[in-house]
Formats: structure tokens, C-alpha cells, sequence
């Protein structure tokens, strides 16, 4: 019964955790569109009282499954929503720049939104609030504690698994940060109609080939225009909100060279994490299934990631590279870091492959 009382005040918490990070959302738009009109606290206070129910819902989390909870995609997001939340709040208080508590904000949103959507999807039903609560009192077989399959019952799992977050959590702050100083460069940037011209231009083609795709029937080639579409949005969207901002809200070059530093240094920290994370992820392995290395999608793609972040220092070394190439390198890293912990179980499941990690669906 006590068990019950602890699962279901998680799970409420973790709907008002995604109120929250909505509203988070929308006091940092509202700072960065309006920095005059709108005090400069007012999303901190908010983003920091979120975080603080982000953590007592790992806390309750914990003590309904009696163990450490990274067992489930559910158990994972709010972990990882709650490092993103207080790395980022420690940044910004060192920083002095609100501007990426817009992205991080819309980040932790996004994955926690994902959850609730994904959980209702599973069911086969509309995504009303009426089944939002109904989700929520009954927790469904997507927010509710399994016992850990025979190959996560090992040491290994606490240790693998929470310096992995850990990891992701610090390359999600390097990458909000990249974004923040792209943002705000570009807004800065005396040519930035020509820039968003050429933007424009790839939308317009992006929707072209959807359109084509459509009536030629190729998913490969509509997914390619839908990725692009997308991005060309990101960025419209940043550049327009960037030039608002600093319109507003001026920035010097001292700024923008202190967010580069602080962006290099959180990848600097989090890529001995993932290094961690591939070998006691093969040492697991060998424990757990007889082998370090068995091609699984997972491993592939981690290693993919370690291969493109390690890309990134190799430009941010190079004085050719080490300014707008290096920007692109990180922004494709960080997608990859993403694919790695959502994608490619999907991936799995559309291809029909065979994966160990399957279990994180």
C-alpha cells in the first residue's frame, strides 16, 4: 500500500514537473523577446523550484523500486531532466546569461512531454487530459517499476548507467551553450538578413522535395526533406530570436568568448564520461552475455558518437576550424548523443534488428 502512495505522488509530481518546465519555457521566451519588461529571476526562480520537484521524483522513484532508477526510458528521462536542470542552474549563476535557459528548459520540456505522449500512444488512445489522468493514477506500463532484468543485476549497473547521464547531461549543457553563443552571434552579426535569406532558400527547397517525395512515394527521400524542414525552422527560429535579443539586450565580445570556453569545457568533461560508458559498457557485457563487443546498434552508435566528438576537438584544434566548422561538428555530435539515447531504439524496432539494449523501450 505504501508502495502504491509513493508511485502515484511520483507520478503526479512528474505531471506538474512537465507543467513546469512548460512554463520554464515560456518565462526564458519571454525574457529573451522582452529582457526589459521581464525580471531576469523570474525563470531561474521557476526553473529551480521545477528542478527541485525533478528531484524528488527521482528520490520517490528510488524508494518505490529500491534501487537505483535508470532501469526504463520513464526512470532515465526524469534523471536525466534533473542533471540537465542543476548543471544548467549552476551555469547560468557563473555565466550570467539567461538566454540558454530558453533551450535547456525546452530540452528537459520536450523529453518529459515525450514520455506522457509516448505512454498514451502505447495505449491506443486519444491524448486528452482526462487520459493524461487517468495515466497518471494508474501509471501504465511505461511510468510503472519492473524488477531489473537478469543482465542489469549487476554492480556494474549503478555505475555504467548514472555516469552515462551524467555524461549526456554535461554534452547537453555544452550544446545549449553552443547554441546560446550561435544565437546571439548571429543576432549580432551585420549580415544577418543575407544569412537568413539563404535559410530561407533551403526551407523553400526542403519543401520541394517533401512535395516530391510525396508523389513519387520515397519515405528516404520525404524523411531527408522532413529532417531538413526541420532544421531550417531551429534555425530561422534562433537567428529571429537571437536578433530580438540583442537588440535588446546588447552583448560584447568578452560575452561571446566566455560561452565558447565554457561550451569546450563541458564537452571536455563529458567525453571521458562516454569513454567510461563504452568500456564498462563492454566489461558488463563480457559479465553479462560472454562477449565485449557484440555489434549491438547501441554500442554502434555510442561508438559513433566518441568517433564524432573526438572530430570535434581535432577542429577546435585547429585554428582553421576552430570557429564555425567545430560549431557544425558539435551540433551533429550532440544529435548523435540524442539517437544514441532515443533513436536507435526505435531504429531497432522499424528494422526488425537484434538488440541487447532492447530492454530500454
Amino acid at each position: 500500500m505504501e508502495g502504491s502512495i509513493i508511485a502515484l505522488l511520483g507520478r503526479q509530481l512528474f505531471l506538474v514537473a512537465v507543467i513546469g518546465y512548460g512554463l520554464c519555457v515560456l518565462a526564458y521566451l519571454a525574457y529573451v523577446l522582452f529582457p526589459k519588461h521581464v525580471p531576469k529571476s523570474l525563470p531561474t526562480i521557476i526553473l529551480t523550484v521545477v528542478s527541485i520537484i525533478n528531484v524528488g521524483i527521482v528520490i520517490l522513484k528510488s524508494i518505490e523500486s529500491q534501487r537505483s532508477p535508470f532501469s526504463n526510458r520513464y526512470e532515465s528521462i526524469t534523471f536525466f531532466g534533473m542533471v540537465i536542470g542543476i548543471i544548467y542552474l549552476i551555469n547560468e549563476r557563473k555565466m550570467k546569461v539567461n538566454f540558454g535557459g530558453l533551450i535547456a528548459s525546452l530540452i528537459a520540456f520536450s523529453l518529459f512531454f515525450f514520455m506522457i505522449w509516448f505512454s498514451i500512444d502505447s495505449q491506443g488512445v486519444p491524448f486528452t487530459f482526462a487520459n493524461i489522468a487517468y495515466l497518471i493514477k494508474q501509471g501504465g506500463t511505461h511510468l510503472a517499476s519492473k524488477p531489473l532484468m537478469p543482465a542489469l543485476q549487476s554492480p556494474w549497473f549503478f555505475w555504467h548507467v548514472s555516469l552515462a547521464f551524467l555524461g549526456y547531461a554535461l554534452f547537453t549543457t555544452g550544446f545549449v551553450l553552443e547554441l546560446t553563443s550561435a544565437c546571439i552571434s548571429i543576432g549580432r552579426n551585420p549580415n544577418f538578413y543575407r544569412v537568413l535569406k539563404n535559410v530561407l532558400i533551403a526551407l523553400a527547397v526542403g519543401v520541394v522535395l517533401l512535395v516530391i517525395g510525396d508523389i513519387a512515394s520515397s519515405g528516404f527521400l520525404k524523411f531527408i526533406a522532413a529532417a531538413g524542414i526541420t532544421i531550417s525552422v531551429i534555425i530561422i527560429l534562433g537567428m529571429l530570436i537571437g536578433k530580438r535579443h540583442v537588440g535588446q539586450h546588447p552583448y560584447d565580445d568578452d560575452e561571446i568568448k566566455r560561452l565558447s570556453s565554457a561550451t569546450y569545457t563541458y564537452v571536455l568533461f563529458a567525453f571521458p564520461l562516454l569513454t567510461w560508458c563504452i568500456v564498462s559498457g563492454g566489461a558488463w557485457a563480457d559479465r553479462a552475455w560472454g562477449t565485449y563487443w557484440g555489434w549491438d546498434p547501441k554500442e554502434i552508435w555510442s561508438l559513433i558518437t566518441w568517433l564524432i566528438y573526438a572530430c570535434y576537438f581535432h577542429f577546435k584544434g585547429h585554428p582553421k576550424f576552430q570557429g564555425r566548422a567545430a560549431s557544425v561538428v558539435h551540433v551533429i555530435a550532440f544529435i548523435s548523443v540524442l539517437t544514441t539515447y532515443l533513436m536507435v531504439d526505435y531504429l531497432v524496432k522499424w528494422f526488425e534488428f537484434t538488440s541487447l539494449h532492447a530492454y530500454t523501450m
